[in-house]
């Protein structure tokens, strides 16, 4: 996403790396650059991996739902016989070699997050995630400290 003059952007980038290991999950809190946890209404999250295919999806964190996927037992990937009757609060996709796979969620009406759980199903010995956070906002510069844009 490129910014215009008519959105307010205040974002931050985590890289993630996995290596040796095909399958995971790892929570992810949305901080700042000093450290501080960050009320985010918008995260983008881009990967790739280095032989085979998967899956990954990304749950968001500090919103209120019902159920998640860990108490659940979901997974990012599913047989088409074994579809569980549940969804996951967030976002996801395919893990293909050689191609970068993005997915992004953006809160609506206010709608922010704190984080989220990356889960990851493949059979690669590595995978590589990109992670980019923070707040977009129309820009109105009357209501430029109404956001949690960290520090």
């Amino acid at each position: 996403m490129i910014p215009d003059i008519t959105t307010g952007q205040r974002t931050y980038y985590l890289g993630l790396s996995a290596a040796g290991v095909s399958s995971f999950d790892v929570d992810i809190p949305f901080r700042d650059s000093a450290g501080n946890l960050i009320d985010c209404n918008y995260f983008k999250v881009d990967g790739t991996i280095n032989q085979n295919n998967g899956s990954f999806v990304a749950e968001l964190s500090g919103v209120s739902k019902t159920g998640n996927m860990t108490s659940l037992n979901l997974r990012s990937l599913r047989t088409y016989t074994n579809i569980a009757p549940s969804g996951i609060l967030g976002v996801g996709g395919t893990l293909v070699f050689g191609q970068v796979t993005t997915a992004q969620w953006h809160g609506s009406n206010g709608e922010v997050c704190t984080g989220i759980k990356l889960r990851v199903d493949s059979n690669a010995a590595s995978q590589f995630f990109g992670i980019t956070y923070g707040n977009l906002l129309p820009y109105n510069i009357l209501r430029s400290d109404s956001y949690d844009k960290g520090v």
